[in-house]
This record gives structure tokens, sequence and C-alpha cells, in this order.
């Protein structure tokens, strides 16, 4: 149960990528888009104490996170555009929870309940230095915002334990995010970002994307996601999420 508690809060810092850019008509007015997405990811972690210089590694597919899925997940992007300015929100809203018994010899059995709730909100600024009918070039600026909130529930035959905690936390970000056309309806898309800056977590972002624009108000992406992140402290940890992403974009 705490390992998926764990990856429940790590996955928490997930959406603070950007969801893909997709392949539009250059114009001189407004572009407002909204893109709900999937992303299929498994997670890897290694959780090191620095007084003891003991470390635990461990690895989850995204079929062990998806059958811990208590709530229906909020996952999306809006984004509007005027000219080479715009601006970006992508917000995801995570509720998992685990259920456990565990045995003991001659004793009674110990029930364990987990519910960790995760959201998490990511809100940047973007200037368009390249732009032409082949490639964009974006180069953005923000905020990351995440919040985890725990709820642990043991119970034993003659004692109980129960616990409610939650944390949260806003780093910067920089990025760039390109998009070339490779014809007349699809194009490739890269995309990174970092943030942190010093701070006690940092996080770093790879994905590229192909996409086809099936009409002039629609577009679907597929590629692969790649999502770092570290922390500094006692106990440090070292999570890296990766996996394929789905998105569909609708322009109005």
């Amino acid at each position: 149960m705490i390992r998926h508690l764990w990856f429940a809060a790590t996955l928490a810092f997930s959406v603070g990528a950007a969801a893909p850019a997709f392949a539009q008509d250059v114009n001189d007015g407004w572009r407002v888009s909204v893109t709900p997405y999937l992303w299929v990811s498994s997670v890897d972690t290694k959780v090191k104490d620095s007084s003891s210089g003991q470390s635990v590694d461990s690895s989850v597919s995204f079929g062990d996170v998806l059958s811990n899925l208590s709530a229906v997940p909020i996952i999306g992007k809006g984004e509007v555009q005027y000219r080479r300015l715009g601006v970006y929100a992508d917000v995801i809203y995570l509720k998992l929870s685990s259920k456990e018994t565990l045995d003991r010899p001659l004793l009674p059995p110990i029930q364990a309940k987990g519910d960790v709730t995760t959201t998490t909100v990511t809100a940047s600024a973007f200037y368009r230095v390249v732009e032409s009918d082949r490639l964009n070039v974006d180069l953005l600026g923000g905020l990351r915002y995440a919040k985890v909130k725990l709820d642990l529930n043991i119970q034993g035959v003659r004692f109980g334990l129960s616990r409610d905690a939650s944390k949260s936390g806003t780093e910067p970000i920089v990025g760039v995010r390109a998009t070339q056309r490779i014809g007349s309806r699809s194009s490739l898309t890269g995309y990174a970002d970092y943030g942190g800056f010093g701070g006690s977590t940092t996080t770093w972002q790879l994905y590229a994307t192909y996409d086809y624009q099936w009409t002039p108000k629609l577009t679907g992406s597929a590629g692969y996601r790649y999502l770092a992140i570290e922390t500094d402290r006692r106990v440090s940890t070292n999570v890296d999420l990766s996996g394929p992403l789905l998105a569909l974009t609708y322009r109005f």
C-alpha cells in the first residue's frame, strides 16, 4: 500500500508538463484551444536516506496506478494566443485509494486504507520567436503548483491510527516548444522544460509527438513523454515517469 501511495504522490508533479503544441494555420488573430490528454505512464523511483546511506529502488506500471483510481481524473490544458504572445494553463486532479490486509501469525490481521488526492496547476506565458507556415518555436516561462493530500487509516483489534497530511509547493519553470510541419495536415512537436533553480525540488521534462490535423478545429496527437523529479533533502528522491502520450485538441 505504501508503494502505491508514494507513486500517487509523485504522479501529482507530472502535470507540470504542458500538453503538446499542434499544427495550425498562421494568422494574425486569436487562437483558443482546449486539450484533454492521457499519459500512459510507468514510474521508476529511488529513495535514499543520507544519514544511513540506505536506498530503495522500485518500479510500477501504468496498470498498477490505474487500478487504484477512486475518482474520475481530470487532466487537460487550455491555451490562448494572440499573434506571437500566448498563455496556457494545465491542470490535473487525481485521487487514488488502496486497501490492504496484513496477516500476522497467531495474531488478528491489520486493516490499512490510504487515500491520496493530488491537484496540480501549471500556468505559463510564451512568446513565439519563430513563426512561419512550416516552423513555429515558442519560449515559455511560468509557475508550477502542486498539492498532495494524504489520508491514512490503520485498524487492528485493539488499536486504530488515523493520519491526515497535505503538502503544497510552487516552482518557476522555463521551457521551449517547437512544431515542424511535415505535410499539409501533419507535424512533429518537441518540448522541453526545467524547473527548480536551486530549490529543494528540481523537475525537468522532454516529449515528442506526431500531430495530425483531422479538421481545421480538431487535431489528434500521439508521442512519448519523460519527466524527472528530484528532491534534495535528508531523504532524497529521484522519480522518473515515462510512457506514451495521447491527446486531442479542439480549437475555437
